[in-house]
């Protein structure tokens, strides 16, 4: 009986596990020192995931709201980021900058945002990229 018990309980905790794919996540913040910013100029459609619209857009933080917001998140489908993925993405972004006291870094070329996405996954099954300024 107890047998029966521990299989049913193993059973139950795979198919929990085997279901429960997270959310993919793009993550901008400037933290930290008081000088840190990221601006990512980019399509409007990577943002809305909606058709292929190439309005652009900026987005900057931290905002100049009272009080300043230092971070967004942009939720997309479940899973995890793959290289299809994080390439997909990297198309409808133009650039980032990542500023500090020591200075302005600035990722202009696909192959160097793709590259520097890839290095900053997360999470369970890399669901999150972070773009961060510390």
């Amino acid at each position: 009986m107890t047998h029966k018990i521990g299989t049913l309980l193993i059973m139950t905790a795979c198919c929990l596990f085997a279901g429960c794919d997270p959310e993919k996540l793009l993550i901008i913040k400037a933290s930290g020192e008081s000088t840190a910013l990221v601006r990512v100029y980019c399509n409007k459609s990577i943002l809305l995931q909606q058709g292929s619209t190439n309005e652009k857009v900026i987005i900057s933080l931290p905002t100049t709201d009272d009080p300043p917001k230092k971070d967004t998140t942009f939720r997309y489908l479940i899973g995890s980021w793959s290289r299809e993925d994080v390439d997909k993405l990297t198309k409808g972004i133009d650039s980032i900058v990542i500023g500090n006291s020591s200075g302005n870094k600035v990722i202009a070329d696909t192959e160097g945002i793709s590259n520097y996405l890839l290095k900053h996954r997360s999470g369970y099954g890399k669901s999150k990229l972070t773009i961060e300024a510390k």
